[in-house]
């Protein structure tokens, strides 16, 4: 089975395990007029754009203006000639909203009747017509306060039934359900405030109950009327002092939690945690462990936040595919399940019908956002499926005869502080083979929603990511390697001298030539294939030394390949 991203509007992937394809040119687009400023980004529990797959629309904010495009035109970009930065599109959305606020959440709601925003001071949901904003109108048509808080969540029901609810957080923990057909909130036993202690929220996959995630670590099954149905004590390994950061219900008695400290230090992002809780009838748990798909070694927006999308029922064979993203990494993960196994080094009963995580096998060829021309990292603000894609994919497998996709695909899109929006095929190379579609997609009739599976196991994976294959002559391709990174060190070194001094990272050559044996050739294949993302030399910066060191000791230690 292969599974894979691929720039929009470019290929795919050959189909050997879980692979991605032939190196791609970056390809991204500016979406917002006006970047966020990096001395005050916004607050890491922000989600600043959103997708309306039925109508067409994706909506984002800037820190002056709030941007309305067609996807359409957004995927045409793509297509088009280079702004003259990098590989960077240039882009004109259809409508502009100025703001006299900064935004902190911005979403559609599930009918994609509404567009709803929120203050990053004050709080307080504008609701727009989004039939209106078409017609042109700019001005939002009702306003709802929340008594003065700002949102940490803004979190509409998954159902276009129940489209007019939205849950949301405020930032001192009272969650609150919004009936925008109403215009008012839901009244539970003790008024607007159904929960106190929140710290974040997802809807049943049918949208008819809630899971609350709270400060203390434990998490609360209710109605949207505040009824409690369920307490769902904290995993046992997990600290007094974390929080619940991010949740999903995955079906009736299974929950994706991620648990992250609530105390850290400032000048390093902490470690989060997540968990596969499933709940056996009346009162018992079984808590699952697995890593973090994008750990925290990214720009510091403290404490890491994670979004997470789900693709659910991907025939032929996925049962499952969750897209992980967090503020503190630039590296976008993945958890899959399927029906058949991922690959052919683990025993297929720990493979199959279960939650692993998933890794591409060409580490550099994964998914990741784009970095800032002076080579520093940059945070996720906005991550979305487009589920609206009419057109084919050019040769989506170019190992295959293949000239395009039997079907559209899904499209993943990530914006980062910068306004600059990354997007990515998601290339699944069994149903492009048997011309099967993905079900949610518009074109496909996607509106229903998924009938409930039973409950899933988690496998925890004995390396980082999955069952990943090692290399069959792992060691000599490391000295291989090693020596061909020497020589490039020493040719670069004679370049840029004097304004740049490399051999701090050539003593980390020396260092692992001499350990080679003891190191994880898959693991450090990625770290070296990382090492070869560098801009021209022509263009080099004097932050090259910082740039290259920085990232191959992040990766490696990420890795546990090197022991500090």
């Amino acid at each position: 089975m292969a599974f894979s991203f691929a720039n929009a509007g470019m290929g795919g992937s050959p189909a050997v395990n879980v692979q991605a394809g032939p190196a791609l040119e970056d390809i991204q687009t500016e979406l917002l007029p006006t970047s966020w400023p990096s001395d005050q980004l916004p607050p890491p529990t922000s989600s600043l754009m959103s997708i309306a797959s039925q109508r067409g629309l994706v909506a984002a904010s800037g820190p002056d203006a709030v941007v309305v495009a067609t996807t359409e035109s957004v995927r045409k970009a793509f297509e088009g000639p280079n702004s003259g930065d990098g590989n960077l599109k240039p882009f004109q959305p259809q409508l502009k909203l100025p703001m006299p606020m900064r935004v902190s959440q911005l979403a559609f709601s599930a009918d994609e009747s509404y567009l709803v925003l929120s203050a990053e001071t004050g709080g307080g949901l504008a609701v727009y017509d989004v039939q209106a904003l078409l017609q042109g109108s700019t001005q939002s048509s009702f306003e709802l306060s929340t008594n003065g808080q700002a949102l940490r969540a803004l979190t509409p029901n998954p159902t276009p039934e129940k489209g007019e609810l939205l849950a949301l957080v405020t930032t001192d923990g009272n969650l609150m359900i919004a009936n925008l057909k109403e215009r008012n909130f839901v009244a539970g036993p003790n008024g607007q405030v159904l929960k106190t202690g929140v710290s974040c929220v997802s809807w049943s996959p049918r949208g008819k109950q809630l899971v609350a995630g709270l400060g203390d670590g434990t998490a609360y099954q209710m109605t949207p009327e505040g009824d409690g149905k369920a307490e769902i004590p904290r995993p046992p390994d997990v600290d007094r002092a974390d929080h619940v950061s991010s949740i999903t219900w995955l079906e009736t008695l299974v929950f994706l939690v991620v648990h992250t400290p609530s105390s850290y230090d400032n000048s390093q992002a902490p470690n989060s945690t997540f968990h596969l809780i499933t709940r056996q009838l009346p009162s018992s748990f079984t808590f699952q462990k697995v890593s973090d798909p994008a750990g925290p070694f990214g720009l510091n927006r403290s404490p890491p936040h994670h979004f997470l999308l789900r693709l659910k029922d991907f025939p032929p064979n996925l049962q499952d595919v969750i897209l992980v993203a967090s503020t503190a990494s630039t590296d976008i993960g993945l958890f899959t399940r399927s029906k058949v196994p991922l690959t052919s080094d683990k025993p297929a009963d720990r493979t199959t019908g279960v939650f692993t995580m998933t890794e591409m096998s060409d580490d550099s060829r994964r998914a990741q956002l784009p970095m800032t021309a002076g080579l520093t990292d940059t945070s996720p603000i906005g991550f979305a499926l487009d589920l609206s894609s009419k057109e084919k994919v050019a040769k989506p497998i170019p190992a295959d005869e293949m000239d395009e996709s039997p079907t559209p695909l899904p499209a993943l899109m990530v914006l980062n502080n910068e306004g600059v929006l990354a997007s990515w095929w998601v290339i699944y190379s069994e149903s492009i083979r048997q011309g099967t579609i993905y079900p949610g997609l518009v074109i496909a009739g996607g509106t229903a929603q998924p009938t409930q599976a039973p409950p899933a196991a988690i496998q925890a994976p004995t390396s980082a990511f999955g069952a990943p294959t090692r290399l069959p002559s792992g060691d000599l391709e490391i000295e291989c390697h090693l020596g061909l990174l020497e020589g490039q060190l020493a040719q670069m070194q004679h370049l840029v001298k004097p304004v740049v001094s490399l051999s701090p990272l050539q003593s980390l050559v020396h260092r692992l030539q001499q350990k080679v044996h003891q190191l994880n050739p898959l693991g450090l294949l990625r770290s070296l294939q990382r090492v070869a993302l560098l801009p021209p030399l022509e263009r080099l910066p004097v932050q090259l030394e910082a740039y290259l060191v920085r990232n191959l000791l992040r990766t490696l230690l990420a890795r546990r390949v090197l022991v500090p």
